[in-house]
């Protein structure tokens, strides 16, 4: 892993058998919950196995940039190398693995994997909650803002996405607090659901905050 792998790109490395990352260029994330979203291919079914439970919600509900010798010290990767090293030691590791008997390699895996892999069905309810997301109008303000600044072409926002995503709870709180409503930020995200309200007055309404005369 030489550069980003975040959102499905993270869930794809979680569900190989072995992750190995550049010290200096790799960055995981699940970015998902920062857009109002939820991570659909398997990270809550895995990422806890990998690193338990409370680094595993540090990564998924911070939704922030993970460089990889982090990633490592967390169990989200195996190893994290200096980037002069990585082919050196994958194209090793692999080729002394390829060697040994295939029955024995074969059977190994499998019992690992019945010991420590998530079944489907604990997988099945992440992506239907990951197809929900979407629809409400919170997670479709966020991903037009980030979308606006950049997102999925070249750009800041993909080099940083964690640091972007990051701002979007920022905006609502400046934006509610031009009418008065006067929320904390973690008010914002436990009353709003962290919306970046198009409409305060009808937030107002919604959630039975205090009304404003402005």
């Amino acid at each position: 892993m030489r550069r980003r792998a975040t959102g499905v790109g993270s869930e794809l490395a979680l569900a190989c058998d072995r992750r190995v990352a550049s010290r200096e260029k790799a960055i995981l994330s699940q970015w998902e919950v920062g857009a109002g979203l939820v991570p659909g291919g398997g990270p809550m079914a895995r990422l806890p196995r990998l690193t338990g439970l409370g680094r595993a919600l540090e990564v998924l509900l911070g939704a922030d940039d993970i460089r990889g010798d982090l990633a490592e010290r967390y169990g989200y990767v195996n190893r994290s190398l200096s980037d002069a090293e990585l082919d050196v030691f994958v194209d090793a590791l692999a080729t002394r693995i390829a060697s040994f008997a295939k029955p024995a390699i074969a059977d190994t895996k499998r019992l690992v994997g019945v010991a420590s892999l998530p079944s489907d069905a604990e997988i099945a309810p992440e992506w239907d909650a990951f197809m929900a997301a979407p629809h409400r109008p919170a997670s479709q303000t966020r991903i037009k803002s980030l979308i606006e600044r950049g997102f999925h072409r070249p750009s800041d926002v993909e080099s940083r996405l964690g640091y972007h995503v990051g701002q979007l709870v920022l905006l609502c709180h400046k934006m509610l607090a031009r009418f008065d409503i006067g929320l904390s930020v973690m008010e914002i995200l436990t009353r709003g659901g962290g919306l970046w309200v198009s409409n305060p007055r009808r937030a107002v309404a919604n959630h039975g905050l205090p009304p404003t005369s402005r």
